[in-house]
């Protein structure tokens, strides 16, 4: 511990969203330590069920005469399971994006009952929205197997799913944590909030979507070490500047309409200019 050689002032409060990234992080960077760890125990049913069934397609000898159906069974059941999984994955999202709202607005944190706050006030919009990714994955996976297009379109509805679908459930998940709203405002608001920050989102669904490169290492243990490291360090890091961003956009399309006690919340103006 290091005694400070001089009062906190006001002035030193972060005065924008990047800012309060920092400062945030600085004063207590083991609460992300602690975030990274509930999102990686949400993300273990997953994470091990993907590298389960890659390792047993892996192992299917292609020279067996029932290799064809086989395969078959194994990339279809793993593409279906992935559904159920990702929404469990979804429920650990919605109690740490509680907490990181409570960071953003630079409020009091009270980490399990913020988190477990967080789940009961956005595991409808949470399920909902990864039920959606997940369905849709799924019959992209189901045309990968029937061959009913060619890879190309596959892509294209890859690319569809992560950066017009996502963007918006990223959105909407964040509204959901904010406002006390129906799950169908909020699907809608993502979109209108997206529509609005068009590039901004783009960058951060991006971000998001970056780390999924790890799929293309050879060595099953080396591609799932990796994503278990990213879950853990990178994703908490990674959703605080982005509801940090998120509350940004909200403020001139929401906050000053409707919401002036949230215009700027956890954000310090300059003295002067916070008296106007």
């Amino acid at each position: 511990m290091k005694k400070a050689t001089r009062d906190y002032l006001y002035s030193d409060l972060p005065k924008t969203r990047r800012a309060a990234f920092f400062d945030r992080l600085k004063m207590d960077p083991w609460r992300f330590v602690g975030l990274g760890a509930i999102l990686l125990l949400f993300a273990s049913p997953l994470l091990l069920f993907m590298g389960a069934s890659d390792f047993a397609i892996s192992r299917v000898d292609l020279n067996e005469e029932a290799a064809k159906e086989t395969l078959f069974s194994l990339r279809f059941y793993r593409s279906l399971l992935l559904v159920p999984l990702g929404m469990i994955f979804s429920l650990g999202i919605a109690g740490v994006n509680r907490i990181l709202r409570q960071e953003c607005w630079d409020e009091p944190v009270f980490f399990w009952s913020d988190f477990f706050r967080g789940i009961k006030n956005g595991y409808a919009e949470a399920l909902c929205q990864s039920f959606l990714i997940g369905l849709l994955l799924f019959l992209r996976a189901l045309g990968d197997l029937w061959q009913i297009y060619p890879s190309l379109v596959s892509g294209i509805l890859f690319g569809i799913i992560a950066f017009a679908v996502f963007p918006a459930s990223f959105h909407s998940l964040c509204l959901s944590q904010i406002y006390s709203i129906s799950v169908f405002r909020c699907f809608r608001g993502g979109y209108t909030a997206y529509f609005h920050s068009f590039l901004g989102t783009l960058a951060v669904a991006i971000a998001f979507v970056a780390p999924l490169m790890l799929d293309w290492i050879p060595s099953l243990l080396l591609r799932y070490i990796g994503f278990a490291v990213v879950i853990f360090f990178y994703l908490p890091l990674v959703m605080f500047a982005s509801f940090l961003y998120a509350l940004s956009v909200y403020d001139p399309l929401i906050n000053q309409k409707d919401y002036l006690e949230l215009l700027k919340k956890g954000i310090y103006p300059d003295e002067d200019k916070s008296n106007h």
